[in-house]
């Protein structure tokens, strides 16, 4: 699920702005004889993972799921012919300091974003970046309308909540996405995302949007989405 702040509401048609998203544990035995110390098995002393090449998790590779693997959320690489294979990698973004997991557009589709956890660069700075996945069998949550995956586009739904936004940023009304198709109590959808314009730098022209745009959401990050009521 992804969470948005509400940017704007206007009238439909468009119009003016509005106020507004294993460990696993070794054990220790003890066989004693009468009269005899009893003999203890050593814990095995915790290894570090692996650092994490610069071409691991690259476009077109495939990942299982691996408790093991602390620095990549849990997924290792593993062939695409393997039987443990779960998803594809559709691309590995740059590395930077801060730990984003959106995917950049042409893999907004994927179904999950993970976080990978490389090395410090040489000024010292623990890095990060972001790997997008699609499962190499449905379910497809990242899909238009299936009400999952790390972004919104277009074809997405979403409620409109007042509270802590789950992403951050304090209090105030966001978007969350649900799936299009629920029409329980607790899932139903308020709005469709009909179109996402970039968003640079903090600004973006709203007026972008559809004329027929009603409300205008943020992720607070690289996009705007713009949506109708339902």
């Amino acid at each position: 699920m992804t969470a948005l702040f509400l940017v704007s509401c206007s009238g439909a048609e468009g119009g003016g702005a509005g106020s507004g998203g294993q460990a696993t544990g070794a054990s220790r035995s003890a066989d004693a004889s009468p009269g005899a110390d009893a003999d203890r098995t050593a814990e095995p002393v915790p290894t570090e993972p692996e650092p994490i090449g610069k071409n691991a998790f690259a476009a077109g590779k495939c990942v299982t799921a691996d408790s093991a693997a602390t620095t990549s959320e849990g997924y290792r690489e593993t062939p695409c012919t393997d039987a443990d294979a779960v998803a594809e990698v559709l691309v590995r973004g740059e590395s930077s300091a801060y730990e984003s997991a959106r995917c950049p557009a042409e893999a907004a589709h994927a179904d999950l974003a993970i976080v990978l956890t490389l090395p410090v660069d040489d000024s010292g700075q623990k890095q990060y970046a972001p790997v997008c996945l699609r499962n190499l069998t449905a379910p497809h949550p990242g899909a238009p309308g299936a009400g999952g995956g790390p972004n919104i586009i277009k074809g997405d739904c979403l409620q409109e909540r007042r509270g802590a936004n789950p992403t951050g940023g304090g209090i105030g009304t966001y978007g969350y996405e649900v799936a299009c198709g629920d029409d329980t109590m607790s899932g139903r959808p308020f709005h469709e995302v009909i179109a996402v314009l970039p968003y640079y730098g903090g600004v973006v022209d709203t007026k972008s949007c559809p004329k027929r745009t009603e409300v205008q959401f943020s992720d607070g990050g690289p996009s705007i989405q713009c949506a109708v009521r339902l």
